[in-house]
């Protein structure tokens, strides 16, 4: 296989394993939803057979390849999105959690506290 396929393999991969798991998230089963209805997939295959299956599917329709490697990013975006705003509201909950206590900042500007 050439490079370009064993990392498309290798994101589809990650998909259909995170999709499978129990209580797996919505982006993930939405995502491997996609990829087994673009090769025309109505089940899974076995967990341990995912890779071969998706390896065959490849050889067997190349023009496929750009179609799923569109799925495997939009997934890769939407997991970096999903995570980053996950940072964001921890971020406000760290601010809320601090209020009342005195926080002080390099440039001497105080919050809080006396």
């Amino acid at each position: 296989m050439e490079p370009v396929s064993t990392m498309l393999v290798a994101g589809l991969t990650t998909i259909a394993t995170e999709a499978m798991k129990d209580g797996a998230s919505s982006l993930a089963k939405t995502a491997w939803g996609k990829v087994k209805g673009a090769i025309g997939w109505t089940d899974d295959p076995p967990s341990v057979q995912v890779k071969s299956s998706l390896e065959k599917a490849l050889q067997e329709r190349p023009q496929l390849t750009t179609q799923l490697e569109i799925i495997v990013n939009d997934y890769t975006q939407q997991v970096r999105f999903s995570q980053s705003t996950s940072n964001i509201v921890n971020a406000g909950r760290d601010i809320v959690n601090i209020q009342g206590e005195k926080v002080n900042f390099g440039s001497g500007t105080r919050i809080g506290g006396s």
